[in-house]
């Protein structure tokens, strides 16, 4: 018999019935009236399988209530509650119920949303009771909770105030930190939900603030205010503010974040800073008056001292060829020496001022390391052989010789070194050895040492020797002199050619001074043999040369007419600068020495006015070389400004004279330095007794000469060369022009 038709859409139905309510993701359970649970859906099987609950615990049959009211620990919090709402449900006193309650197991948290609905039909009443499983909801706003909690704790203490308006309700106050408390003297309590209106003490501020945020939100752009004086119940308070602009999810205005910082201590730092920089000011306004005076006395000193200088060292060169006794010429020798000694004095003392003043700069110049060795080991090889001391000089064979860089101030740092191991050695033997310390394709670093067997240095001394005005032996300004400035001198200049320096001693056995200096290499130039004396010949100047000698100074025009005589050359004289400019107007020159400091018409203005076409001189570019006391830094400078074409600083001698009108005639750069190297005897730490010195003349130049000796590059860039002409009357021929002349070599000595 089959199935009756009714019976079998009853089937489809609750068959279908059970598919949708398996396919739900919450667990759910069908009570009857009594609690009973009748069905149950696949995810309610699902879960209890998953935690270990059998049919006796939450399966079909089993009284739902009676299961609730057995729950334990905090799974029994809201057992109550769910069992009393479901009697409700079957009572008919409720249509609906929700509760939310945690239902942890073990080693998991979880927490389910119920939701229960009456359903009667026919006289049958039923309850449907569904679980949503919300453990992820629950986590995320826990997270979003300790975030805000995290975000909120970080606002109250930060040490500026914080403060955030709604955009969106009239700007009103949802955040105001601690500091924000502090700084307007307004409790949290009181700003919240209020406006700048209610806050500030001021309309016209509260206006311009609500002018400053709309700005902010209309442009979605930061503003930063650096400063502003904000009126509250503390008073008129400096603050710096920054406003930033949070947009909603449509981009609308939608949260104003301020940060205020109260920069009243930093305003007072400023004004403190303020102070201190206008006493500063005024301070270094003071130190450079007083800078800019010692300057000045530094000059006119070494004006006043380098012009008598000039004529007893002059003086004294001259009379060095005269016949004279054994005990004349000794007094002519310590005459000349301690002249040499006051000048290097003078030497010392500039070098020192600039280096204290920073104005201590470098040439950049060609030069040939052997013969700027051999000049020193020639300067004092005559002193060296009276003490019975064997002075020695060697350069590696693999250390280059055609260098570039200061060659003067390597020669001073040598003479000073130099000067110092004599002095101080009675016997034995004083070496000189330099070698590469380091090199690339460019440059090389070269380093020097000179040993000595002297009396060496004592070890608690030994950390202070280049200290300025420091001397090895308290009884050494007795015993030997110095004002104790060489050594640290020579430090000052090792370090501004890349290098330092030092020093190796024992007490009783001797010192080994050393120092580093870099120099650039000279590309493309080989280690050339020729000597400066040879350049120097082919580079000579022509003889029978006139020469217009202009100097105030009766006694320094007699030693400069008299050196040039014994060079071979006459000269005219005009005592200042309009006579010379006179002497220039009616005769042809081929060299004009012109003192510096004349009375009247001084050598700068004199030199503008030959130079210049109008004036009527006949040769306005003759050749003019400053012969001069002033020796500063910058006076250089300021004679070939003024037209100079060279520069040679008083005291002069021989050499000196003979070297400037070398380069002159032969093309090369003026002097390097208006003043001699440093020790142009020995430095004063280094000077000699009477006698140690070589004697001057012609077979040997002074010590003062050879230490003076300037470093000397060739260039294309002379003043004032023109072609050599002949002149009427004379019977000795001029080429027509000059061909390339050979220019002296660095270090040359003519």
């Amino acid at each position: 018999m089959g199935a009756r038709p009714e019976d079998t859409e009853s089937i489809y139905n609750q068959r279908f019935f059970q598919a949708v309510v398996d396919s739900l993701p919450a667990h759910i359970a069908i009570l009857d009236a009594s609690g009973q649970i009748i069905s149950v859906n696949h995810g309610w099987r699902r879960f209890a399988a998953d935690n270990g609950l059998g049919a006796a615990d939450y399966g079909l049959g089993q009284n739902y209530i009676t299961v609730c009211l057995r729950a334990w620990g905090e799974n029994a919090e809201q057992a109550p509650e769910v069992a009393a709402g479901l009697r409700a449900l079957m009572d008919g006193r409720r249509l609906r119920f929700e509760a939310q309650y945690p239902c942890h197991g073990p080693g998991v948290e979880r927490w389910f949303l119920l939701n229960a609905a009456r359903f009667e039909s026919e006289g049958r009443i039923h309850v449907v009771v569904a679980h949503h499983d919300i453990s992820r909801r629950i986590r995320s706003e826990r997270g979003t909770h300790r975030h805000k909690r995290f975000l909120s704790q970080i606002i109250e203490n930060l040490p500026v105030g914080v403060f955030a308006k709604n955009a969106r309700d009239d700007y009103r106050f949802t955040i105001w930190n601690a500091r924000m408390e502090a700084i307007f003297g307004l409790g949290r309590d009181a700003a919240l939900g209020r406006t700048d209106y209610d806050i500030f003490l001021d309309p016209g501020e509260a206006d311009a603030y609500r002018r400053s945020d709309a700005k902010v939100m209309a442009a979605g752009r930061i503003l930063e205010i650096p400063e502003e004086r904000v009126t509250t119940r503390r008073g008129r308070v400096p603050v710096h503010v920054i406003k930033v602009p949070i947009l909603g999810e449509d981009r609308d205005p939608e949260t104003l974040l301020g940060i205020v910082s109260d920069i009243t201590e930093r305003k007072r730092a400023d004004d403190r800073l303020s102070e201190t920089l206008r006493a500063l000011e005024e301070a270094k306004a003071a130190a450079e008056s007083a800078s800019s005076a010692k300057s000045d006395f530094l000059a006119r000193m070494s004006h006043e001292i380098r012009t008598p200088m000039n004529a007893i060292v002059g003086i004294a060169e001259l009379m060095a060829d005269s016949e004279m006794s054994p005990e004349q010429r000794e007094y002519l020798e310590t005459i000349r020496v301690s002249a040499n000694v006051l000048t290097a004095l003078i030497n010392d003392i500039l070098d020192f001022s600039k280096i204290e003043a920073g104005r201590m700069d470098l040439e950049n110049l060609d030069f040939r390391l052997d013969e700027t060795f051999r000049e020193v080991a020639e300067m004092f090889g005559h002193g060296a052989r009276e003490k019975g001391v064997r002075l020695e000089w060697r350069l590696d064979p693999e250390l280059p010789l055609n260098l570039r860089g200061d060659a003067a101030r390597l020669r001073q740092i040598l003479v000073n070194l130099v000067g110092n191991a004599i002095k101080f050695t009675q016997k034995g033997v004083i070496a000189l050895h330099a070698a590469a310390d380091g090199e690339t394709d460019e440059a090389i670093r070269v380093r020097t040492v000179v040993k000595d067997t002297g009396v060496g240095i004592p070890p608690d001394r030994l950390d202070r020797i280049f200290e300025p005005f420091f001397q090895a032996d308290g009884s050494i300004s007795r015993r030997y002199g110095g004002t104790g400035l060489g050594l640290a001198i020579a430090r000052h200049l090792a370090r501004l050619m890349g290098g330092e320096i030092g020093v190796n001693s024992r007490q009783g056995a001797g010192a080994a001074f050393w120092f580093t200096a870099r120099f650039e290499k000279r590309p493309g130039v080989g280690q050339s043999t020729e000597t400066p004396a040879a350049a120097a010949a082919a580079a000579a100047p022509p003889p029978n040369l006139r020469i217009l000698l202009t100097e105030d100074q009766p006694a320094n025009r007699k030693v400069a007419q008299g050196m040039l005589g014994k060079l071979g050359y006459r000269s005219d004289t005009a005592e200042n600068g309009h006579e010379a400019i006179d002497a220039l107007r009616k005769n042809l020159y081929d060299l004009v020495f012109m003192d510096i400091q004349m009375p009247g018409l001084d050598g700068l203005e004199a030199t503008r006015r030959i130079r210049n076409t109008e004036t009527g001189v006949r040769d306005p570019e003759v050749p003019i070389v400053a012969m001069t006391a002033h020796a500063l830094k910058g006076d250089r400078e300021r004679c070939l400004a003024a037209g100079m074409t060279d520069y040679i600083a008083k005291p002069i001698d021989l050499e000196g004279l003979r070297r400037v009108i070398a380069r002159v005639f032969a093309g090369a750069a003026p002097a390097s330095d208006p003043a001699p190297a440093s020790g142009t005897a020995l430095a004063s730490s280094t000077a000699p007794a009477s006698g140690t010195a070589p004697a001057s003349g012609p077979a040997g130049p002074s010590t003062a000469s050879r230490a003076s000796t300037a470093s000397h590059v060739p260039t294309a860039s002379m003043r004032f060369r023109r072609p050599m002409r002949t002149r009427p009357g004379k019977r000795r021929p001029r080429p027509a022009a000059r061909t390339p002349r050979r220019r002296l070599p660095s270090t040359a000595t003519p």
